[in-house]
């Protein structure tokens, strides 16, 4: 809130943002964020309503805004998803700090991406199934995607194997490991989780789907992070019928054979008397 207010945006006639849409409040700065990527096929046009209340007279001040989605003529083809732990979503859009990453992963990273490196997609790390940090003082977390329509370069290919044995691990506690660009990052004020650190590639329609630049491994699919969910025919399967015999026949069988060992023993011990 500032001064007493509390605020809060919502789809215009609607009871919340667009499933694409998240607003993330900066109680530092006083700011909020209104931020998103729209998937291929919306609306493109939308009017949102942010609603500000003063907690202590309950007087209400609704203003409208329109929001109008502009395909980008440059669409990325190629993407680095990243993970950030020290931050929240709030905290990478203050002034000038995403512009801060890009330029760390162009620099280098990623050299012929500096004419075109944009982000792709911002989301909470909680948002996206990761846990909440013990500690109320630690940040939840951030997973921002860089795209460009620039091929990867060697040293993106060569962190990504560098990378490549963490992936049977969801995330990385901080300072769990620290890879080998590590030390350009944390100057900057970017703790990374290299345990979800992934090259992937943009679909050709334009839509947001991503696939991942390799091939996984059998171990390595169930362990892309819980953003990345293991599809239904990768499951294991499992036979009951083990189950269904320990569980009903073998009872089953045992009480009857009981029942005929009693009623026989009746019958002998009626015809001695």
């Amino acid at each position: 809130s500032v001064k007493g207010y509390w605020f809060r945006a919502s789809l215009a006639g609607s009871p919340d943002l667009p499933s694409w849409l998240s607003y993330a409040y900066n109680g530092r700065l006083h700011t909020g964020y209104i931020y998103g990527v729209p998937p291929a096929g919306q609306p493109r046009t939308y009017n949102i309503e942010i609603v500000g209340m003063n907690r202590d007279t309950f007087e209400t001040i609704i203003q409208t805004v329109t929001l109008k989605v502009v395909d980008k003529l440059d669409d990325a083809k190629f993407e680095v998803h990243l993970k950030i732990d020290n931050l929240n979503v709030e905290d990478l859009l203050e002034g000038g700090r995403l512009d801060d990453l890009m330029g760390v992963v162009s620099r280098i990273l990623w050299p012929l991406s500096s004419n075109d490196i944009y982000p792709t997609f911002v989301a909470s790390a909680v948002q996206l199934g990761a846990r909440l940090p013990l500690s109320p003082n630690e940040s939840d977390g951030v997973v921002v995607h860089l795209g460009s329509q620039v091929e990867f370069s060697d040293e993106l290919l060569s962190l990504q194997e560098e990378t490549r044995p963490l992936w049977k691990l969801q995330s990385c506690p901080r300072d769990f490991k620290r890879t080998t660009v590590d030390r350009h990052f944390r100057p900057a004020g970017f703790v990374l989780d290299w345990c979800s650190f992934r090259l992937g590639k943009r679909d050709s329609g334009g839509g947001n789907n991503v696939f991942p630049h390799t091939e996984p491994s059998g171990e390595e699919e169930g362990s892309r992070g819980p953003w990345r969910l293991r599809s239904k025919h990768r499951l294991p399967s499992r036979s009951y019928t083990s189950d269904l015999v320990a569980t009903l026949v073998l009872p089953v069988t045992v009480l009857v054979l009981l029942a005929v060992l009693l009623s026989l023993v009746l019958c002998f011990h009626h015809e001695g008397m």
